[in-house]
């Protein structure tokens, strides 16, 4: 696959201390996660496999994951959903982990720290693994967020809790909002609001790839070049 993008440029070049720069987004849609398809993980290089859960939030053996379809394909979804386990991770005050789609397909199982520049969370850092794809979004991270946008699939979270939560882009729009949720996702949409004290769509930030911490290769499953 041809990188066309100004971030698929940046991957490929030599990492400097801060490599480029970029823009985080929010999204939550339920679907299976993209990279957990086996010619994705060919294609990126990728070790392992991805994760991916039923509608009742219970993993998947990996060669089901590999295969089941997604709640989101269209006509008449399957039984992969986005396992909750891939909600953000407070570690201190200016430090989270959690998984993001990313770019394209070569991004898979890879991981990126990002650091706010601008907006209440500057300063602050998170390091991402992707566990799927974005593509055409250019050199924007989009964070793994519980009530944070379906995006283009409302049937994901429809077929998975009957109901889509806030806006198909950028999602919930206060606190209060995450009461809708799932009882096993608040925390997660919380942590949006408590942790990055921001809606955190298309603030600048920098990015770098880096080693995977383990705490996130042991949730996914899979671990990608560096």
């Amino acid at each position: 696959m041809r990188m066309h993008t100004a971030f698929s440029l940046a991957l490929a070049a030599p990492l400097a201390e801060a490599a480029w720069t970029g823009v985080t987004k929010t999204s939550w849609d339920c679907c299976k996660p993209s990279c957990a398809w086996p010619e994705s993980l060919a294609t990126a290089k990728a070790r392992g496999d991805v994760r991916v859960c039923d509608k009742h939030d219970r993993l998947l053996s990996f060669p089901r994951g590999r295969t089941e379809q997604s709640s989101c394909y269209k006509p008449g979804g399957g039984d992969g959903y986005l396992c909750s386990s891939y909600q953000p991770i407070p570690i201190t005050n200016d430090y989270s982990i959690g998984f993001a789609a990313v770019g394209e397909i070569w991004a898979c199982c890879r991981c990126f720290e990002v650091k706010w520049r601008e907006g209440p969370a500057r300063g602050k850092r998170m390091v991402v693994q992707a566990v799927s794809n974005n593509p055409g979004t250019g050199t924007a991270i989009t964070i793994l967020t519980p009530g944070g946008g379906f995006g283009n699939n409302p049937q994901g979270c429809t077929a998975q809790h009957g109901k889509t939560t806030g806006r198909a882009n950028g999602g919930v729009t206060s606190s209060a909002e995450c009461e809708l949720l799932p009882d096993h996702l608040k925390g997660g949409c919380y942590w949006r609001f408590n942790w990055a004290r921001d809606h955190l769509n298309d603030r600048a930030v920098d990015i770098d790839q880096v080693d995977c911490p383990a705490a996130l290769k042991e949730i996914s499953g899979c671990d990608g070049e560096f």
